[in-house]
């Protein structure tokens, strides 16, 4: 989290998540309140209400196909038309690809005030016959692990992943075992004098194999430079810097590595999975998706090292390489372990930077959809592993750049905030993840015209910096459609990153950030736009809440 007022080699940041379904914004002074209301009865009324559901997957992400060139190879040409027809991307809450009306909402002048309770939201927990619920130990020390996997025993729970750099260990429960065994399980964890915090974490889902590769060598749709490129002056800074060297993370829901616009990109030798209780998997497959239309993590690439030669938009670090880990289930849903596991894995593999897309997922609702209240025992105890987790990362050298989300959102002032869908307030003691953890680089989204996306969260000492983030984007094997969100705009600034660590191979990841942030084109509140909760553009120690440190420079951060 940035808590210093001007940017240091040493300050430390926030971060968060985002994408488009491409509905034109809302008129200015129309509140969520009258979204809701419109949204009262129909279809559309439905599906977001069922969106409430944790397991219930979230709305494609593309808007515009874009056609791609006729290939003469008859594998490629049935896949492309089964791509064409499925679902561009399936996240759950968690993925940040996509605008929407929201679960955040400005607080109304006669909110109650009420919450909801920690006991009330784990009695709603429902676990299917063939899901497993897991659990998050916080141990004082590596050596009382022992301890812990005896009480875990004891409850029929099997360890499923543990990281001795954290003292951090995953437990699962039998199949199908029920909230209150679960419960009953962490209540003796918690007694145990080797554990300081536990709580239910996530579930562990039956996952389908990786989407096979297909050829795609003919298909090369036209290049352009496009927006996100342009925005962040990235084609005068590859005069000076490519990323050439340098091997992005990406945490997501896989990459197609075949998609003309990253093709050759992608380290596949570094593949990998972490979605199954945090355990890590490794191989050439691991790192793709497991849905033919599951496209978000590739356009996230293409940002990133996206080809100079085909694709609307171009890379911002062409020269940069891909490395793939899936943290996302199939049914779009992406657990604090998954999310630990992905941190170990870059850290094992020596990567200086990671991005994600993405707010974490809990075994229940969350809180807006994807607050963490702190004053929960089970949340307490999965922020503890996370921060333990960044906190090592970031001291072994990895960078993890994260979206703010797309909520139009002030998340600094969450006491004016309430849930839009059940009117619970918000408190100071919730928070976004892994957005704002500790010395993450959290990005907000702007528009082509520069001003803030009303869909951006936004917020002083959580946003660190800013960048446009829609555009024609790769998505699955074969198609680039039109994209938007904080989800693409946070891997525009890592990879401007990735053009930094070329240029100073020893920079640290505080150095990385506070170059990123002291380059940034400088911003203030006039002419910033609107976010749809209304909360106002607002400064502080030369930075705003909508914009952080200003707008992404790629030019300027490569050049001094």
């Amino acid at each position: 989290m940035s808590s210093t007022p001007a940017p240091s080699p040493t300050a430390g940041n926030h971060a968060g998540l985002a994408a488009d379904d491409g509905r034109a914004p809302l008129p200015r002074g129309r509140s969520r309140a009258g979204v809701r209301a419109s949204l009262a009865t129909g279809a559309l009324a439905a599906l977001l209400l069922a969106s409430l559901s944790p397991a219930a997957p979230m709305a494609s992400a593309a808007v515009a196909a874009v056609p791609a060139a006729a290939s003469s190879d008859a594998s490629a040409t049935a896949s492309a038309t089964a791509d064409a027809n499925t679902t561009a991307t399936q996240p759950g809450s968690a993925l940040l690809g996509q605008e929407s009306p929201g679960r955040i909402d400005r607080r109304s002048g006669s909110a109650s005030g009420t919450t909801l309770s920690a006991a009330a939201s784990v009695k709603r927990i429902k676990v299917g016959k063939k899901e497993r619920l897991t659990v998050l130990v916080n141990l004082k020390s590596w050596s009382k692990l022992a301890g812990a996997d005896k009480v875990a025993k004891a409850h029929g729970a099997k360890r499923t992943a543990s990281w001795s750099a954290l003292s951090v260990a995953v437990y699962a429960l039998p199949n199908g075992a029920s909230v209150t065994k679960a419960e009953a399980f962490t209540a003796a964890l918690r007694k145990n004098s080797g554990v300081t915090s536990a709580g239910i974490s996530g579930r562990i889902e039956a996952q389908p194999k990786p989407v096979s590769r297909i050829n795609t060598s003919r298909i090369k749709p036209k290049a352009a430079v496009g927006d996100i490129a342009r925005l962040a002056d990235s084609v005068r800074a590859n005069k000076i810097a490519t990323g050439k060297g340098v091997t992005v993370g990406v945490a997501d829901e896989g990459v197609f590595d075949e998609n003309p616009a990253v093709r050759g990109a992608v380290r596949t030798s570094l593949g990998a999975s972490c979605v199954t209780g945090g355990a890590l998997a490794s191989g050439s497959t691991q790192g793709r998706p497991v849905a033919a239309g599951a496209g978000h993590g590739t356009a996230v690439s293409n940002v990133i090292a996206g080809s100079t030669k085909v694709g609307a938009n171009r890379g911002i670090a062409p020269g940069a390489k891909i490395a793939s880990v899936r943290v996302v289930t199939v049914d779009g849903h992406i657990f604090p372990e998954s999310s630990i596991c992905a941190q170990m894995w870059a850290v094992k593999h020596k990567l200086p930077i990671l991005n994600m897309s993405y707010g974490v997922d809990w075994a229940g609702a969350l809180p807006g959809g994807n607050l963490w209240d702190l004053k929960w025992r089970d949340h307490a105890a999965v922020y503890t592993a996370m921060k333990r987790s960044q906190d090592y990362a970031y001291k072994r050298g990895v960078l993890t750049v994260a979206a703010a989300g797309n909520d139009g959102a002030d998340i600094a002032r969450k006491y004016e905030l309430e849930d839009a869908f059940t009117g619970e307030s918000f408190s100071s003691k919730m928070r976004l993840l892994p957005a704002e953890l500790p010395k993450v680089l959290t990005v907000s989204m702007t528009e082509a015209s520069r001003k803030i996306d009303p869909y951006s969260n936004v917020g002083l000492k959580v946003v660190d910096i800013a960048a446009q983030g829609t555009g024609v984007l790769a998505t699955n094997r074969t198609r680039f459609e039109e994209m938007g969100g904080t989800s693409f705009a946070s891997p525009a600034v890592a990879a401007t990153a990735a053009l930094v660590k070329q240029m100073l191979l020893k920079f640290s990841p505080g150095s990385l950030s506070w170059r990123l942030q002291s380059t940034a084109t400088k911003r203030t509140c006039s002419k910033a736009g609107w976010i749809y909760t209304e909360q106002r553009c607002r400064t502080a120690s030369g930075r705003t809440n909508f914009f952080g440190a200003g707008t992404v420079n790629a030019y300027q951060a490569v050049r001094k």
